[in-house]
């Protein structure tokens, strides 16, 4: 069974998450798995983002699952941690990858 893979948190060098917080109707409090990973795990796991861009972080749709950086591991930068948690959170909820705004 082919898993569907969720890229939702690609930013440019230096920038930050390209949708910034999701809408409120997609960030239940509810229980995912999250796998944590450095960047090269995070690349194999969700999928290696074009050049100029790097991949933060994916969702499992349907399987309730993120993946998500190392935020102890001094690869994640300066990114907002908090913003890329709730991102693939409200991704694992539901939201999109379109990111439709309500």
């Amino acid at each position: 069974m082919k898993v569907q893979l969720l890229l939702a948190a690609l930013v440019v060098a230096g920038g930050t998450i390209d949708s910034g917080w999701p809408p409120s109707r997609w960030t239940d409090d509810n229980t995912v798995t999250t796998h944590f990973t450095n960047q090269a795990g995070v690349d194999r796991l969700c999928g290696k983002a074009p050049p100029g861009y790097r991949t933060l972080g994916c969702s499992y749709r349907g399987k309730r699952e993120i993946v998500l950086p190392n935020p102890c591991s001094g690869e994640f930068g300066n990114e907002d941690f908090a913003k890329l948690v709730c991102h693939e959170l409200a991704h694992a909820n539901g939201w999109p990858g379109d990111h439709p705004r309500p």
